[in-house]
Order: C-alpha cells, then sequence, then structure tokens
C-alpha cells in the first residue's frame, strides 16, 4: 500500500469516460485482496481493469468507490439494483408547498387561509407545533416540545432536526447510517455550499460535549477532502444538540483552538435556539438565511 498514489474524488472526475468504471472496479477490488477476500473467481476481469489503469492513469492507485462515488454510479459500475424501500433512518425533509389548485393572483390574495401543516408536507415537527402556536407563548411551546423530544434517540431526533431546519427554509438532509462516504450526521446545502452537522440526540447526552466539537471538526475536514460536496473553506461547520454544553468555557477555548489551528468555525446549538427560531418562522414568515447560518461561531443563544 505505500507503494500506491492517492487517489481521490477530483482524479476520478477527470478521468476519460470510458474508463471510469474499470478503474473504479480495480480500485475496488485491490482493496477486497488487500483486506484478505478471495477474488480467484475474477483475477482475470481484474487484470483487465488493472492494464487500464496502468494505461490511464501511468501508475498504482488507492482509491475507495463506496467512499467516493454517488449510489447511482456504484449501481451502473457493479451492475447492482437500488433497495427496494428505504430504511427509516435515510431522511431528507420536504418543504413543498402543496396548494390548492387556484391561480397565482388568488393564492396571493388567500395567503392566510392555508394551514401550516398544508405548507410542509409530511413534516413531523410541524404536525407537533402547529396546535400550539395559537394557543401557547414561545416559551410554553419551547418547554412542551422540549419535554416531548428529551427521550428522543438519534432514530427520532436526527430527522426532527432535519425537519426543523426545513422550516426554517433551509435544504437539510439527514445521512443514512453506515455510510462511511457520509461521515457527518446531517448537511445544510446551498447550490455552491454547504454546511455539515454533527447532531447529539438527547439519549445521546444531554449537553453537547468537546466530543461533538471534534465531530465536527472532522466533519469539515472530511468534506474539504473528499469534495464530494460543493464546501467552501470559510463557512461554519454545525454541532447541534438537546441542550447547550454544560461547561462553556471548554467548550469556547477548544473553539477558539480549533479556528487558530485549523482555521475552522465550528456554531454550536441547541434545541432552544431551533425551537425559538421555527416559531418565528411558522409566525411571521421568517427565514433563517443559509449565508447568515454559515457565518456563525461559537455557543449560539441568540
Amino acid at each position: 500500500m505505500n507503494s500506491k498514489t492517492d487517489f481521490r474524488l477530483a482524479d476520478y472526475k477527470i478521468l476519460p469516460s470510458d474508463s471510469k468504471h474499470p478503474i473504479a472496479k480495480s480500485a475496488f477490488y485491490e482493496l477486497l485482496e488487500i483486506a484478505g477476500f478471495d477474488i480467484t473467481d475474477i483475477q482475470q476481469e481484474k487484470s483487465k481493469w488493472e492494464q487500464i489503469t496502468k494505461e490511464v492513469v501511468g501508475k498504482n492507485i488507492l482509491f475507495s468507490p463506496y467512499q467516493a462515488l454517488a449510489p447511482d454510479e456504484l449501481r451502473e459500475i457493479f451492475q447492482t439494483q437500488p433497495p427496494v424501500s428505504k430504511r427509516e433512518s435515510i431522511y431528507s425533509p420536504s418543504i413543498t408547498y402543496e396548494k390548492k389548485s387556484y391561480d397565482a393572483a388568488y393564492l396571493a390574495l388567500n395567503e392566510a387561509e392555508y394551514t401550516v401543516s398544508e405548507k410542509y408536507v409530511e413534516n413531523k415537527f410541524v404536525k407537533d407545533i402547529e396546535p400550539l402556536l395559537e394557543a401557547y407563548s414561545e416559551s410554553e411551546i419551547i418547554s412542551k416540545l422540549k419535554s416531548k423530544y428529551s427521550i428522543y434517540s438519534k432514530d427520532k431526533f436526527y430527522p426532527l432536526i432535519g425537519d426543523i431546519f426545513s422550516v426554517l427554509g433551509l435544504n437539510c438532509e439527514i445521512s443514512p447510517h453506515g455510510v462511511n462516504s457520509r461521515r457527518w450526521d446531517a448537511v445544510i446545502k446551498a447550490h455552491d455550499d454547504s454546511l455539515p452537522i454533527e447532531i447529539k440526540s438527547p439519549t445521546e447526552e444531554l449537553n453537547i460535549s468537546v466530543k461533538a466539537i471534534r465531530q465536527a471538526v472532522e466533519n469539515k475536514i472530511i468534506l474539504q477532502s473528499r469534495k464530494s460536496i460543493k464546501n467552501k473553506r470559510h463557512s461554519s461547520s454545525l454541532a447541534v444538540g438537546f441542550n447547550l454544553p454544560a461547561n462553556r468555557a471548554e467548550v469556547t477555548q477548544l473553539i477558539a483552538d480549533f479556528k487558530k489551528v485549523f482555521e475552522i468555525d465550528v456554531a454550536v446549538i441547541g434545541i432552544d435556539y431551533l425551537l425559538k427560531i421555527a416559531i418565528k418562522c411558522l409566525r411571521n414568515n421568517h427565514k433563517l438565511g443559509f449565508d447568515e447560518l454559515s457565518r456563525k461561531t461559537g455557543i449560539i443563544n441568540d
């Protein structure tokens, strides 16, 4: 392995189209062979793929297709079929607006007629909060919802965070379990940037810890390294959890140290802040801009 050249997604993208799949196959089965798997049955094909790799790249490479390439391309390369049904953990919130079929002018005059749940399709958070918006104050709503969410494991809490960011007007995708190419728990996407998110459910830790900060930094480094999603160097990496850190001084110092050494900004967000902004969004048609969030750093209270 020491004699092999590190090969990344950026290198793969510039390969000639007809050589991409053979090179990906060659690299993948080489990794299997290194790991001790018996690949005798495909040695003849592997030799052909290796020859193409040598002719096009000119050197031995170390490349993991399943860490770098999108699922659709992997299925095309290895001739596999997509899963029949999605696991519950594979989740991408929808902010699709489904209005009654009237013309645009009528909609503009009658926007108030439509309930929140009619705007946000299949958003479980909206179903939780909508009955509370008219009858309770902001602090009462936050208290009631935090009590409900305090027992959530990551299987329910991670999609909840995605739903809340969706209400804030952001495109948030929750990563499926066990996909090494997506080390981050979630990612907020813009057309030319993204924000990786490290999420901690209340059953993992009630207060965001220094571990979550370290993982948020790792998420940013990996995202920058693999380049699988557009990501600007100086946009923040997020750590989102139930409560803000118990030892804020320790976390603040760690964030400052990471900024000094790696020039990476970490924003720490508890669910109180997210619920507060969500209430504002739903009551006043407010949106949290991607650029505003991407510049946040440190422990976020307001």
